[in-house]
């Protein structure tokens, strides 16, 4: 969650680059329903470090 880009691929075919901050304001999005699926607690620490880490790269 603190990188840069982040690249969710499926058969070898590229369906989401991003920042993870960014990929997780898509709510059908491949990258946020992985993210759900780590659960409800995880998935709130998860989406906080990738707010940290989007607001500290782009103030």
């Amino acid at each position: 969650m603190d990188s840069d880009v982040v690249m969710v691929m499926s058969a070898g075919t590229m369906l989401e680059f991003d920042h993870p901050h960014n990929l997780l304001q898509i709510p059908e999005g491949h990258f946020h329903r992985m993210v759900l699926e780590t659960g409800p607690t995880m998935s709130l620490q998860l989406k906080d470090i990738a707010a940290e880490a989007y607001k500290r790269k782009h103030g």
